[in-house]
């Protein structure tokens, strides 16, 4: 998300050598915080939390520079996850929002 000025974060119930494993495979580019507590975690964020799997369903907060969260996206499933697409389209409509 180059020239939008944004902070990509994720969360992984993963091992570090299996969260790394994903990275490097997906050559994702920014930090991926490893071995979360699913549950506490889903909890905490208010995601759906696959225990069969150990899996977090994805959960995109936008937050805004003055930290105030702009939009929350929960998934239970493989349908209806926030895209980059999504993101890109949002903040353009934030950026536009506060400037007049």
């Amino acid at each position: 998300m180059e020239g939008l000025n944004l902070a990509i974060y994720a969360l992984s119930t993963d091992a570090r050598e299996e969260a790394q494993a994903m990275v490097d495979k997906h050559g994702m580019k920014f930090p991926v915080l490893h071995g979360m507590d699913g549950p506490k975690t889903a909890e905490t964020l208010g995601s759906y939390y696959e225990e069969r799997r150990n899996i977090i369903q994805p959960t995109g907060f936008i937050v805004s520079p003055e930290k105030k969260i702009m939009s929350v996206t929960t998934s239970s499933g493989a349908v209806g996850r926030l895209s980059a697409q999504d993101v890109i389209l949002m903040v353009g409509n934030y950026k536009k929002q506060a400037a007049g």
